[in-house]
């Protein structure tokens, strides 16, 4: 996996909130295709995401770090091309993103003691619900209603997702204990855990997704309906 550069931070809360969107959309515009920003607030901005989905549409990526309630990240993220996005494109690429945080936090608990490696431990374990809850609430339900696949094709999925909502608890109560060995233990399970999970995602279930979603209307709109999650 190629090293991307760091995203750019913005922290909207020096700015009124009338001009947080505004300001959210000049730094947008100064990415380079591929470069990300990192938008910190003091308030939930949604109303950032709902800009960047009229304004700017088919062209960012969004994940959110942290879900408040009085400290909100979000990372935006600038797609290299301009085409119609997917459901593939999207949730790919936030594997990869969260695959990278997880292999953060396994090199700084190296280095790093275990109340250092937490925070960014939080933002990983923020991203991992979030994705999960964007397939849960909107993906598999669409997938089942066209296909009529449910039960116990897709309980794998739902199981697999409550086994890594676990594994995460296991990590956290490591580094809340201030075991670094155990940590570093639950991190490396918990790696191997979601790359034959996303392995599995990636190669059936986010391609079916967007040949049976119809054209690239549809599949642009399940990826906005996963952002707004």
């Amino acid at each position: 996996m190629n090293k991307q550069p760091q995203p750019l931070e913005l922290d909207v809360r020096m700015y009124p909130p009338r001009q947080r969107c505004a300001v959210a959309l000049r730094t947008f515009d100064a990415l380079a295709p591929g470069q990300a920003m990192v938008v910190r607030s003091d308030t939930d901005p949604k109303s950032i995401l709902f800009q960047l989905q009229e304004q700017r549409t088919l062209s960012f990526d969004w994940s959110v770090l942290r879900d408040g309630p009085a400290d909100y990240r979000v990372e935006v993220r600038r797609r290299p091309s301009q085409g119609p996005s997917g459901v593939a494109e999207y949730l790919s690429w936030d594997h990869q993103r969260l695959d990278a945080i997880l292999l953060e936090v396994r090199r700084s608990l190296e280095k790093r003691s275990c109340a250092e490696t937490l925070p960014r431990f939080a933002d990983f374990r923020c991203g991992l619900g979030r994705h999960i809850e964007m397939e849960e609430q909107i993906l598999l339900p669409a997938f089942e209603s066209v296909t009529g696949v449910a039960g116990n094709p897709m309980a794998v999925v739902y199981t697999e997702h409550e086994l890594a909502h676990r594994a995460c608890e296991d990590v956290e109560a490591a580094l809340r204990a201030g075991d670094r060995p155990g940590a570093l233990l639950q991190v490396e399970s918990l790696r191997e855990m979601l790359l034959l999970h996303n392995l599995k995602e990636e190669r059936l279930l986010y391609p079916t997704s967007d040949r049976l979603a119809g054209g690239d209307r549809e599949r642009v709109d399940l990826v906005r309906w996963m952002q707004a999650i």
